[in-house]
């Protein structure tokens, strides 16, 4: 996978050297909801939404955007096709960042994202 160079890194390094203002996390949090409702509508869940998953980009302008990135376990949210690894009950994601309903092989949806993107 081929990703475009984020110059402000990914949030999990970002919130390391700063800590966040309330406001600051309200913009990053528009951002983040504002991708994931994109890739709802678009009927596909992330099922990994984590801060490693989220990167700051800074373009000539000056002007930050967060975006969510690494669609790896991505699946299409046809459920009438059920991928292979929720078939044979395997569990996808980080743990830290997982819905509940995930650790016991529930099939995962856009709740699970919005659970993960509050984490």
């Amino acid at each position: 996978m081929i990703l475009p160079h984020a110059a402000g890194g990914n949030l999990f390094e970002v919130r390391k050297k700063n800590s966040l203002t309330l406001s600051e996390m309200e913009v990053i949090a528009a951002h983040v909801l504002d991708g994931l409702q994109y890739l709802h509508d678009h009927n596909f869940v992330h099922r990994d939404v984590k801060l490693s998953n989220i990167v700051l980009d800074i373009d000539f302008s000056g002007l930050h955007t967060f975006k969510v990135i690494d669609y790896e376990f991505a699946r299409c949210l046809d459920f009438t096709i059920i991928p292979d690894d929720e078939k044979r009950g395997m569990v996808i994601g980080t743990p830290h960042y997982m819905a509940p309903e995930i650790c016991i092989a529930k099939i995962a949806d856009p709740c699970t994202d919005i659970y993960s993107a509050g984490v």
